[in-house]
């Protein structure tokens, strides 16, 4: 569960379901970029997301998989 906006929000699984673009990575997008989240303990190669930069370089980032229990914050270009 969580607060968005003063409002409480409950995680369904098909809520959950419609942030999986992988076997175990979820991504959820916010106004100015993205965040990638691998929760599982291995890696999902079946990820692929690209147009966005990195936050520290500004450069661009193609992934394609994501590590064991790892995430990804990254920025459209816009934003860096």
């Amino acid at each position: 569960m969580g607060v968005v906006r003063g409002v409480l929000a409950i995680a369904t699984e098909d809520g959950l379901d419609a942030l999986l673009i992988g076997s175990s990575t979820y991504k959820r997008d916010w106004t100015r970029g993205t965040v990638l989240v691998n929760p599982a303990e291995t890696s999902d190669g079946g990820v692929s997301v690209s147009g966005y930069v990195d936050p520290s370089t500004c450069r661009p980032v193609e992934i394609e998989s994501m590590s064991a229990y790892s995430y990804k914050i990254l920025l459209l270009p816009d934003a860096c």
